[in-house]
């Protein structure tokens, strides 16, 4: 029984040094390294923006995207809308039929 506890014991430590050792950082240098004066001078030179046709192009492909993705209709449900369309174009061909036939005093 006093085996385990040991054994037990040094198994917690081991699990403590670890995490110590696992979360311990790199000592770091006193200063951040200098770029190459090439890459400063490439930066700064860059466009601030991404060019016109880039953005378009991104719009474009989104809108693809999102349009691609679309839920399709079930056959009922475009049934049902079928319907609806047509429900809706015979009330107004009744309106005007009503309102053509009716006469205006004046």
């Amino acid at each position: 029984m006093s085996n385990t506890v040991a054994t037990d014991t040094i198994r917690t430590m081991d699990r403590h040094e670890a995490g110590a050792a696992r979360t311990a950082h790199p000592p770091r240098p006193p200063h951040p390294p200098h770029p190459p004066s090439e890459a400063i001078a490439a930066l700064e030179h860059r466009a601030p923006r991404t060019t016109l046709i880039d953005r378009i192009a991104m719009r474009i492909g989104l809108q693809l995207l999102l349009w691609s993705t679309r839920p399709a209709m079930t056959r009922d449900e475009a049934q049902a809308a079928y319907r609806l369309r047509r429900e809706a174009q015979q009330l107004e061909a009744q309106r005007a039929a009503l309102i053509g036939s009716m006469r205006l005093p004046y």
